[in-house]
């Protein structure tokens, strides 16, 4: 009987597709919370290039992962519990925001700017 790679939990492809949806989990809740760069605290010069991190962060960390598992120095369990739970805390959060935006009638704002002429 033959397996598919992204079956076996020590596959680089399973570490790779996991770590890719954290990064973009991650990415979308730093793009809600800095409101796509137009809040003062959270400038467009701050979010983006964070944004760009996670995002090389997540391709090249399956990578890092494999070798320091074949070294026996990580164990996988450890590390998908770790990136399975920022998931799970990405999505949890950003649900959250898009009811409360629902809830307080901020979803759909237009400015008032565009709509005067």
């Amino acid at each position: 009987m033959m397996t598919l790679p992204i079956a076996n939990k020590n596959s680089v492809f399973k570490k790779l597709a996991s770590c890719l949806i954290c990064g973009l989990t991650l990415s979308a809740l730093i793009l809600l919370i800095g409101n796509g760069g137009n809040i003062p605290w959270f400038p467009a010069s701050v979010v983006f290039p964070l944004v760009g991190i996670v995002l090389v962060a997540s391709l090249f960390f399956p990578f890092i992962w494999q070798y320091l598992e074949k070294q026996q120095k990580i164990t996988s369990d450890v590390v998908y519990g770790v990136i399975y739970s920022i998931i799970r805390f990405a999505i949890a959060i950003n649900i959250a925001a898009f009811g409360w935006k629902k809830v307080f009638g901020l979803q759909f704002l237009v400015p008032e700017e565009p709509t005067n002429q």
